[in-house]
């Protein structure tokens, strides 16, 4: 007897992001595998054939931020007898107010909560003793190659300077202090000191140019903005350390793609980070870190153990036999 299908809600690039990138590439890696699935992107459908999809499937796995659907789904789900996960990306933490309420109401109810940095686990198991610490990442099945700018500009950045970095931003925003969540304007400050060096910064849209040229934040030579979207994880094979100056976050795919290609990380202490990232508090520590690093690259550790896809494979086979 055939196995039900797991239904999979969520959403795919564009825009492109860490959760969208992450559910892509579940469902290639799911196809790739030969898995029998049923997937809704929840911006593109409308209320009905959202409804009739959790009623004809038996195991729900949500791939959404938004806790005020994901309470809506956790509690007909329990009202109904559905198995149901969720994959809670970002670092909940740092959550305040309505959203941290309705959260531990969301996570009393779901049967599998699926959390990604420990800080978020340790919350959440508390809430739910079934709670499960788990990495977000996917290894892609196939790399874009980048645009031919972007191309020349890595080529001719390799003659000149000594090593190449990496950052990226899903989008301009900012923490509940006001700060920028992906610490762009002061990267490219930094920059200005690190003449060595050169900064690839993929932001994704043009949103966050603006932004920086609204602050008339001078761009240095050693810096290239790139405003559309690009296969990040391309850009990361083509350099030599990727940077995630954060202020909060979740499981980040960046950085766990740098560390499986063997590149340095350096990433805030905002949470917990994979063994083998340079950890820093503050963005004179990463100065330091970085000039530590020219004289001697360390040589990272890639994670071991099995990838998201594999494990979650492992749930929807037991869950729908």
């Amino acid at each position: 007897m055939s196995r039900k299908k797991v239904l999979i809600v969520g959403m795919l690039p564009p825009p492109v992001g860490g959760v969208t990138i992450h559910t892509q590439r579940l469902l290639a890696f799911l196809d790739h595998e030969g898995e029998n699935y049923d997937f809704i992107a929840i911006r593109n459908h409308n209320f009905f054939p959202l409804l009739k999809a959790f009623f004809t499937h038996r195991v729900i796995h949500l791939q959404i931020c938004n806790v005020f659907a994901a309470f809506v789904f956790a509690f007909a789900a329990k009202i109904t007898g559905k198995k149901l996960l969720w994959t809670r990306h970002g670092n909940i933490v740092q959550l305040r107010g309505i959203k941290k309420r309705m959260t531990r109401w969301t996570m009393r109810l779901v049967t599998l909560p699926i959390l990604l940095n420990q800080g978020s686990f340790d919350f959440a198991r508390r809430i739910n003793p079934r709670a499960r610490l788990m990495t977000a990442f996917i290894p892609p099945l196939k790399f874009d190659a980048l645009p031919d700018e972007v191309e020349c500009v890595v080529k001719e950045a390799r003659k000149k300077h000594a090593a190449l970095l990496c950052t990226n931003a899903f989008d301009l925003s900012f923490d509940p202090d006001g700060r920028e969540i992906y610490g762009i304007s002061e990267l490219i400050t930094l920059m200005a000191e690190e003449k060595q060096m050169f900064l690839f910064a993929a932001v994704c849209n043009p949103n966050y140019g603006n932004f920086l040229r609204q602050k008339k934040l001078a761009i240095p030579e050693n810096v290239m903005l790139i405003e559309t979207p690009i296969d990040f994880a391309t850009l990361i094979r083509e350099t030599d350390a990727m940077i995630r100056h954060t202020t909060t976050d979740g499981d980040s795919l960046s950085v766990r793609e740098a560390l499986y290609f063997g590149k340095t990380v350096f990433a805030t202490d905002c949470i917990s980070r994979p063994d083998g990232a340079i950890t820093y508090h503050a963005i004179g520590e990463l100065h330091d870190e970085l000039a530590v690093w020219s004289k001697r690259p360390p040589l990272p550790k890639s994670p071991a153990g099995d990838h998201a896809g594999v494990e979650l494979c492992r749930i929807y086979r037991d869950w729908t036999e």
